[in-house]
């Protein structure tokens, strides 16, 4: 079980990070472009990041079991990728589809 543990815990490490800076990079073009959908996208990607923040300070503070807090990061990551497809399918559906 605790090898488990250590392995969640970096690879949650890395998602924080990533998902932080790439949604850093959508608040900037946003502010640059002011387009709604990098809006939304950088909303979508900060709920992976918190999910990922929220569900290893819950498991860390001990307010969770390891199980419960891998859950409640989960949940936080489909929401986040649903915001994510949403902002890229917004924009695609108003201009009209085309791959």
């Amino acid at each position: 079980m605790q090898s488990s543990v250590v392995i969640v815990t970096a690879a949650e490490m890395i998602v924080l990070g990533c998902t932080g800076i790439l949604a850093y990079l959508a608040f900037r073009a946003y502010r640059r472009t002011g387009s709604p959908s990098l809006c939304t996208l950088m909303i979508g990607l900060a709920l992976v990041a918190l999910g990922s923040l929220l569900g290893g300070a819950l498991h860390q503070f001990g307010a969770f079991s390891f199980d419960a807090s891998v859950g409640i990061d989960s949940a936080f990551t489909a929401l986040g990728f649903v915001v994510v497809l949403y902002a890229l399918y917004a924009d695609n559906a108003r201009e009209g589809f085309s791959p």
